[in-house]
């Protein structure tokens, strides 16, 4: 299992989702798998970029 360091932007950004009333379950979920080492669901993976941000 990894070790997580998180900042306090992302603190702060947990907070305003929260305030804003949105769910984190899946953002927990995702973190979870991450600091776990497991591979992530087809739909959460990385993948090519179109349209004006094919670049980056």
């Amino acid at each position: 299992m990894l070790n997580l360091v998180t900042s306090r932007q992302f603190h702060k950004d947990i907070k305003r989702i929260k305030k804003q009333g949105k769910k984190t379950e899946k953002l927990k979920e995702i973190i979870s798998l991450l600091a776990n080492e497991i591979a992530l669901p087809i739909g959460k993976r990385d993948h090519k970029l179109t349209g004006i941000y094919n670049h980056h």
